[in-house]
């Protein structure tokens, strides 16, 4: 007798449920950057994230309220990864400065070449690099400012950062100049971030400010 495999409704997660509400949210998140990379995020929809995840579409809904929230989570995944990528280069030992400057600069060439930053940036998905949407730029400080807290903490307390200014407002001034060099960064991008951003950080009587202040007599 041969047996036929009855073909029935795919099982609902693909057989794996997810055991928590968080859990879930990644899941269709990994399934939303998976499209992406097949079709494309212009063309994303809901069905093709709930194909992907194997669930219908109520589901999706349930964690993302439509397709602009989904975008803006994409938006936040892919930019909280590059950061994540970047923060290698506060190792231990470090400079903080040379660190910093090394993460914005790769974090910019990264940001360039990701096709869905590109994409979610030009339409004003999470924030515009003019930085013109305040509620998205506030939501993309908490994000890519996290990575940041300990370094700058451990800096500022070396007397490497100043310390008349709280952490946190120093980390939201550092992101804002990495988003700003992300629309058309000038060719000099250190060259530009030592003259502007490192004078705004660095502590008075540091070993950076005297550094900086005997290149200049050199030169």
């Amino acid at each position: 007798m041969v047996l036929v495999q009855q073909r029935g409704r795919p099982k609902r997660w693909r057989g794996e449920i997810p055991s928590t509400a968080e859990e879930a949210r990644l899941r269709l998140l990994e399934a939303a950057l998976a499209c992406c990379g097949r079709i494309g995020i212009e063309r994303l929809t809901i069905g093709d994230v709930a194909d992907e995840a194997g669930v219908h579409r109520s589901t999706v809904y349930e964690y993302f309220a439509n397709r602009d929230v989904l975008l803006e989570a994409i938006y936040h995944a892919e930019a909280d990864r590059i950061t994540q990528k970047v923060s290698s280069h506060h190792a231990e030992g470090r400079a903080f400065i040379d660190a910093l400057l090394d993460s914005i600069i790769e974090g910019v060439e990264l940001t360039k070449r990701s096709a869905n930053l590109t994409y979610l940036m030009s339409a004003g998905v999470g924030v515009r690099s003019d930085q013109s949407d305040t509620a998205g730029l506030r939501a993309t400080i908490a994000v890519l400012g996290r990575h940041m807290v300990d370094p700058m903490t451990r800096a500022v307390s070396r007397g490497e950062l100043r310390d008349d200014v709280p952490v946190d407002e120093l980390i939201a001034w550092v992101v804002r100049v990495a988003i700003s060099l992300t629309g058309q960064p000038p060719e000099n991008v250190r060259q530009i971030l030592n003259w502007f951003l490192v004078p705004a950080l660095v502590a008075r009587g540091s070993a950076v400010t005297a550094a900086r202040r005997g290149k200049k007599l050199r030169a």
